[in-house]
C-alpha cells in the first residue's frame, strides 16, 4: 500500500477554514486506499517561529521520516519546504496565487520578487499540481507552469450533510437559530459567510442593505481580519443606522452554519476576486439562492445556477437581483439547474480523482 503524508497548517486553523475543508473532506476516502498520515504544523510554533518551522524544521522532518512517502502540500504557503531536490514525489495543492495582493513600496517589491522566484522554481519541480479551478490553472500557465502537470479538482460538499429542508423544517430551525443568536425571525435574511478582507467587498453589501427596506437584515458569519475594513464598516453602519439590521455571528458550529444556509432567504457573494468560493456551493446545496459576482473563478463555479452581477461595486445591480428572486419561478429554476450540475461537486466523485492521480505515482 502506498504511503502518503499530507502537510497542513496547525490543526485548529486547518479544520475550521475553507482551504482546510478542501482536503479534509477527501482524507477518509484516501485512507481507504492508502496509508495516510497528516502532519500538522505545531500550535506552539504558529505565532513566534512558524516561518522557521516551515523553512528549517519541516524539510528535515520530511527527509528523515517521510523520504519515501508521497507528499501532499495542502497549501501553497508550505511549498518552500518542498525544496526542488525533494519535489519529485510531491503533489502541491494550489488554492490561489499568493502574489495577487498589491505592494506599495520598494521593500515589498523586492520581497515579492524573491518570493515569486522561489515559488515558481519549486512549483516547476513539483511532480504534479492540483488546482481548485480553471482560473487558477490559467494563472499558473501564465507563469510558465505546463498544463500537463496540472489537474483541476474543485471544492466539494457532502450532499448528505447539506440537506434541504421542507417549509415546516425551515420554520422550526429558524425559530431555534433566531432564539439562540437573537436574530429577528420575521425578517428576510441576507447571508454572507467569510471575513472582511477588502477583496471580499463587504462594504458594498452594507451600502446595498442601506438601500433596501427594513424588511431585510444582513447575517454575517466569520471573523474580522482587517482592522482598516472594520473601521470603514462601522462608519457605514453608523451613518446609515444599520446596527439593528446587521448580525455578526462568530465561532459557530458546523451544524449551525449549515442551518443558516438552510433557513436564509438569499446568499450574497460580492467578492472582487475568488479562486473558488466554497460558500456558494454550500449555500446552493441547501437550496439557498445565490447572488454572486462574475469575478475570477466565481462565474466558472456558479455556472448557470446563480444570479450573476457584472459590476461588483454597483449597489443597484444587487438590489435588482434581490428583487428578481422574489419571483418563486426564478428560485425554482436556479434549484433545477443546481441539481443538474451538483454532481461535479460531490465529495466521492472528486475523491476518486485524487485516488486515481496518486495511484499513478511510482
Amino acid at each position: 500500500m502506498k504511503r502518503i503524508v499530507i502537510i497542513v497548517t496547525k490543526k485548529s486553523l486547518f479544520t475550521n477554514s475553507g482551504v482546510g475543508k478542501y482536503i479534509w473532506n477527501y482524507i477518509p476516502y484516501l485512507e481507504e486506499n492508502f496509508d495516510v498520515e497528516v502532519l500538522y504544523q505545531p500550535e506552539e510554533h504558529w505565532m513566534v517561529s512558524w516561518l522557521y518551522w516551515r523553512f528549517f524544521i519541516l524539510p528535515r522532518i520530511l527527509k528523515k521520516k517521510y523520504n519515501d512517502y508521497i507528499k501532499i502540500f495542502f497549501d501553497e504557503n508550505f511549498l518552500i519546504s518542498a525544496r526542488p531536490k525533494y519535489a519529485k514525489s510531491t503533489i502541491a495543492i494550489v488554492h490561489h496565487y499568493p502574489f495577487k495582493t498589491k505592494v506599495t513600496n520598494l521593500k515589498e517589491h523586492m520581497v515579492r520578487w524573491l518570493s515569486f522566484m522561489t515559488f515558481n522554481t519549486i512549483l516547476r519541480k513539483i511532480q504534479h499540481i492540483i488546482v481548485v479551478s480553471n482560473k487558477t490553472k490559467d494563472v499558473l500557465k501564465s507563469i510558465w507552469i505546463k498544463e500537463k502537470y496540472m489537474t483541476v479538482i474543485p471544492n466539494s460538499v457532502d450532499l448528505s450533510c447539506y440537506k434541504v429542508l421542507d417549509e415546516k423544517g425551515k420554520k422550526i430551525k429558524r425559530e431555534n437559530i433566531s432564539k439562540k443568536y437573537k436574530v429577528p425571525m420575521d425578517k428576510k435574511w441576507l447571508l454572507y459567510v467569510w471575513s472582511n478582507e477588502s477583496r471580499k467587498n463587504l462594504l458594498t453589501l452594507f451600502r446595498v442593505l442601506s438601500e433596501l427596506s427594513d424588511d431585510y437584515i444582513l447575517v454575517r458569519v466569520w471573523k474580522d481580519w482587517s482592522i482598516e475594513e472594520l473601521e470603514k464598516m462601522n462608519k457605514i453602519i453608523d451613518e446609515n443606522n444599520l446596527k439593528n439590521r446587521y448580525y455578526h455571528l462568530q465561532d459557530l458550529s458546523e451544524e449551525d452554519l449549515i442551518s443558516l444556509y438552510q433557513i436564509s432567504d438569499i446568499y450574497l457573494m460580492p467578492s472582487l476576486y475568488e479562486w473558488f468560493g466554497r460558500p456558494i456551493i454550500e449555500a446552493q446545496a441547501c437550496w439557498c439562492p445565490v447572488i454572486s459576482t462574475k469575478c475570477w473563478a466565481l462565474e466558472e463555479v456558479c455556472w448557470d445556477w446563480a444570479l450573476l452581477i457584472n459590476n461588483p461595486m454597483n449597489e443597484g445591480d444587487y438590489i435588482e437581483k434581490i428583487m428578481e428572486l422574489q419571483n418563486v419561478k426564478v428560485s425554482e429554476l436556479l434549484i433545477k439547474k443546481w441539481l443538474e450540475n451538483s454532481k461535479k461537486y460531490a465529495t466521492d466523485l472528486n475523491a476518486s480523482k485524487y485516488i486515481n492521480l496518486i495511484s499513478q505515482f511510482n
